[in-house]
């Protein structure tokens, strides 16, 4: 099972990547449809982008 969703905002030189989806896992012993969401933040230096930060959780 997969749903996804991907969200994006650039603000100068910071961005925030957010990507959700339901996911069909086990989970200590636990099988079910999960929702899980990745936030990740970047900052941009010249040419190039660094992930600062990357969290994950349910949603």
């Amino acid at each position: 099972m997969s749903k996804e969703v991907t969200f994006v905002d650039v603000d100068g030189g910071t961005a925030r990547l957010v990507g959700r989806i339901v996911t069909d896992a086990t989970v200590y012993g636990a099988h079910a449809a999960w929702p899980l969401q990745l936030t990740m933040d970047y900052a941009r230096e010249s040419d190039t982008w660094t992930a600062l930060r990357s969290v994950a959780t349910t949603w």
